[in-house]
């Protein structure tokens, strides 16, 4: 088992030993347009996610330096998450995705082993 297939497991582990303490968020996927322009969704998905209301600087896919009032951390690796997708906080606010982070540990890897969403 290589190093990367490890770390892959051990996130999984604490996903699993975390999720009844881990708040749940609603991930809605962006799914388009309408005609008049506004942005539509898919049903929402009710995951489990760590919350940090922590502000932080973070750097927009602009470059653009804004500052982040929560991430989302999602451990469970077959979440994906695009910039324009919309993520409402436990307490029932949201804001626009900022910024997404994730550590690949396999080059031939397609997916992070999670992933970390900045709202803003």
């Amino acid at each position: 088992m290589g190093l990367g297939t490890a770390i892959r497991k051990l996130v999984g582990v604490a996903n699993s030993l975390t999720s009844d303490m881990q708040p749940t968020v609603i991930h809605e996927s962006y799914t388009g347009e309408t005609g008049s322009g506004d942005h539509t969704f898919a049903a929402p998905v009710h995951r489990p996610a760590i919350v940090n209301w922590e502000r932080r600087q973070v750097r927009t896919a602009e470059g653009e330096l804004t500052v982040s009032r929560a991430s989302v951390t999602f451990l469970d690796p077959t979440v994906i998450v695009n910039d324009q997708d919309r993520i409402t906080l436990p307490d029932g606010t949201t804001g626009p995705i900022l910024d997404m982070s994730g550590p690949y540990v396999e080059s031939s890897a397609t997916l992070p082993v999670l992933t970390q969403v900045f709202l803003g």
